[in-house]
């Protein structure tokens, strides 16, 4: 499963609605790259144990969280525990073994399942865990899904990411009180004096490694910014058994920034590991066109054709 960060606040902002806490929201460290259609790629350094509610069903579900406002995605494998069977001739849908009731259909005719039925009578999950999904791949990328003491909490993430908090959870987590109300901060500021000693508790330990891991996440992309400044506005041209690079030439006369690749430079292509390399580069560097020229020896034997028979003439 996979949501963006804008898209699980209005969630969690919706789920406080129904009374559900935002300390039920916990957050682990992750590292996951995700394709989506044409080039577009998001990375989740995070993921959310989410809690739902299914068929009056309550449980959690491990979700990835990417930025921007993807919508809450989930795959195959969650689909399959919960038993979602969809009939496309009469648009009707069956989860978790219950009758078969008329789809939701969205604006873009996906399908719709409903993640809340139940949170308002049992916002706490008080009448207990009937599931825990944690698909495969998520298994591989979490350090810990046994328990949940490596997790933190909804403000240490915002913290740590320094992405935008939910409009109405924090304050929705005291109703019925004076502490909070629409029209104040709605997250909570901590006033503590500094000059203080703290003793060492787990807690202190997993908001000093959020902060490490934010630290260490936003040098990366700048060392990437960095890295990649120089390529600002300019368009890449790679040129494949490129010989006299004629070709390599004419379009560095045109502006663009140009790469040759040959075996008079290294690039023996009929070794393997040189093509393995090759393909890394490209994917690491994404040049905007490569033209391939491979030798002419090579294309008339690869289309010469094989002779009939072992009794053919060969000739002299």
């Amino acid at each position: 499963m996979v949501i963006g960060h804008n898209t699980l606040m209005k969630v969690i902002d919706h789920m406080g609605e129904r009374g559900v806490k935002t300390s039920r929201f916990l957050f682990h460290p992750t590292d996951k790259v995700f394709s989506f259609g044409g080039d577009a790629r998001r990375e989740a350094q995070w993921s959310v144990r989410l809690p739902v509610y299914v068929r009056k069903q309550h449980g959690y579900v491990e979700c990835f969280v990417v930025e921007g406002d993807t919508p809450l995605l989930i795959g195959r494998p969650i689909l399959s525990a919960l038993q979602v069977k969809t009939d496309f001739a009469t648009n009707k849908i069956s989860v978790l073994s219950h009758d078969w009731q008329p789809a939701v259909v969205g604006e873009r005719g996906e399908y719709l399942l409903q993640l809340d039925d139940g949170a308002a009578e049992d916002p706490d999950g008080e009448a207990g865990v009937f599931f825990d999904y944690i698909t495969d791949e998520t298994f591989n990328y979490l350090q810990n899904n046994q328990e949940t003491s490596s997790y933190v909490t909804l403000l240490d993430y915002l913290t740590a990411t320094g992405r935008r908090a939910p409009e109405k959870a924090f304050y929705l987590n005291y109703v019925g009180t004076a502490a909070f109300s629409a029209e104040e901060a709605v997250v909570p500021e901590l006033n503590e004096p500094k000059d203080i000693r703290r003793e060492i508790t787990n807690k202190l330990l997993k908001s000093m490694y959020m902060h490490f891991n934010a630290w260490g996440n936003k040098r990366r992309r700048t060392l990437e910014e960095v890295l990649n400044a120089h390529t600002t506005g300019r368009r890449t041209f790679w040129e494949v058994y490129s010989g006299d690079a004629l070709l390599a030439q004419t379009f560095a006369e045109n502006g663009w920034t140009v790469r040759t690749f040959d075996i008079a430079n290294g690039w023996d292509f009929e070794v393997a590991a040189t093509r393995r390399a090759f393909l890394e580069l490209q994917d690491a560097e994404c040049p905007d066109f490569i033209w391939y020229a491979p030798p002419l020896q090579e294309v008339v034997n690869a289309s010469k054709p094989q002779l009939a028979h072992p009794g053919a003439d060969r000739g002299p």
